[in-house]
């Protein structure tokens, strides 16, 4: 199975807000624990990081400050 970074994404914020249910595209699953739910989220982590998909989405969502003396 194809993971993409907005999975990653719904599966954080289902941990977050204490959800055991979470929408993936057109798919739903439930988690029977979060102790699931965060092996999950590791796997789709590591398959994301191996793929490159992770470290591309990480770099998007980088912004540095620069400074200059005048």
């Amino acid at each position: 199975m194809a993971f993409i970074p907005s999975d990653l994404d719904a599966l954080d914020k289902a941990i977050k807000s204490s959800r055991s249910k979470v929408k993936y595209a057109d798919k739903e699953v439930e988690y029977r624990s979060m102790d699931e739910m965060f092996q999950a989220r590791n796997f789709i982590m590591d398959e994301l990081e191996r793929t490159g998909q992770l470290a591309q989405q990480r770099k998007s969502q980088t912004s540095y400050a620069s400074f200059s003396r005048d």
